[in-house]
């Protein structure tokens, strides 16, 4: 956005330049109307019209002297007991790359072709058995910091041994990344808890791991109410931290979503997918809930990978048998080509076998003094 503006400006000036050249009152005229009350328009107060939007960013001036961040759009509101705050920019510049990779993330030799360093979502939860909150917060640079530094030796682009074969056909060292190019983390956002009591005594619960084959309604997330359609929604956000195409060669993409139930539940998935083209397919996901009363944040966490030629005819084979009767059946669908070439991952996902798969919960109970008082009252 700065070099095209800096460009537009240069435009301009050369082009008043030669007006002024071929018409000497121009210059004259020019002055007399910036001189006029009508050139220069009146402050607009920016707290007289209510808002939950706000612009983040440096002075505009300011790109000349040093690197400029992109200006972030943030949102914040409430849906008791739960407060989001959205984080919005632009997809990072040169300037803000290169910082990143000296300041934040120096053991990658290469970053996402997309990446939006800038966009965050902050989930507060306030509990209501316990005098703290919980704060989950996802961003791109934590996830970036979590991928390996050093080249995935067993993964290729279905081109690589054709370009291997060349290079030692003519006695050249093959090509080597130093680090991980399908930018894969196994990020899970970070989750922080806040004492609210006045004394600021610090709470500290600890994951615990659930038991397989626990029932989904006492201990797990419920999958069967999060596909109701009868609920309302409060709100929903979705997040791309960052992707890139692998120069045509796939897709790597890490995203947050969340959505709000109202007077319900909170639930959020973290996904990254990445799609390699006739090679990989790989998903990893962690998924939060809670629901509006109670003192339990149950996390899931999922792993997914296989060759991409197994899926597909997986794919092909119970579309074809009419197993899924939500599917289209129609060869020349949108959807079936979007799962058959693994382009969707939501379509993809039910059949890539697991590789991982756990849950466990973080449960806040009541301090000791609290259940003394409440001992003592009874």
């Amino acid at each position: 956005m700065t070099s095209s503006g800096v460009g537009s400006d240069e435009a301009v000036d050369g082009a008043e330049s030669v007006q002024d050249r071929r018409f000497p009152a121009t210059e004259s005229l020019r002055s007399a109307l910036r001189a006029s009350p009508l050139a220069t328009p009146s402050p607009v107060s920016v707290e007289s019209a209510p808002t939950t939007t706000d612009w983040v960013g440096v002075p505009e001036g300011a790109a000349e002297t040093r690197p400029v961040q992109p200006r972030v759009m943030r949102r914040t509101w409430r849906h008791s007991p739960y407060t989001v705050t959205v984080e919005r920019a632009a997809i990072a510049g040169t300037a803000e790359r290169e910082q990143l990779q000296r300041t934040r993330v120096p053991h990658l030799t290469s970053l996402p072709s997309m990446l939006f360093a800038q966009n965050r979502l902050v989930v507060h939860i306030d509990l209501i058995a316990a005098p703290c909150t919980w704060v989950l917060s996802f961003e791109a640079v934590d996830a970036l910091a979590l991928v390996s530094g050093e080249r995935p030796s067993d993964l290729a682009v279905r081109e690589a041994r054709i370009w291997q074969e060349h290079r030692s056909a003519h006695n050249l060292s093959p090509v080597q990344n130093c680090s991980d190019w399908t930018f894969t983390a196994a990020y899970r956002g970070q989750v922080r808890m806040h004492p609210r009591d006045a004394l600021g005594q610090e709470v500290r619960p600890t994951w615990r791991r659930l038991p397989t084959g626990a029932s989904a309604s006492a201990s797990a997330i419920p999958l069967q109410e999060l596909q109701r359609t009868d609920m309302p929604l409060a709100a929903y956000e979705e997040l791309v931290l960052y992707e890139d195409e692998m120069d045509d060669h796939g897709v790597a993409r890490l995203s947050v979503k969340m959505r709000i139930a109202q007077h319900a539940y909170v639930y959020i998935l973290v996904r990254f997918w990445l799609r390699i083209d006739e090679v990989l397919v790989r998903i990893r996901d962690t998924r939060y809930f809670h629901r509006v009363g109670s003192n339990r944040l149950i996390r899931q966490v999922q792993h997914r990978e296989a060759a991409m030629e197994p899926v597909q005819r997986a794919i092909l084979a119970q579309w074809l048998a009419g197993a899924d009767e939500s599917a289209p059946r129609s060869k020349d669908s949108c959807a079936l080509q979007a799962a058959l070439r693994c382009t969707d991952d939501v379509l993809v996902c039910p059949y890539v076998p697991l590789v991982e798969s756990y849950e466990e919960c973080w449960e806040c109970l009541r301090r000791r003094d609290d259940d003394d008082d409440d001992d003592e009252n009874g």
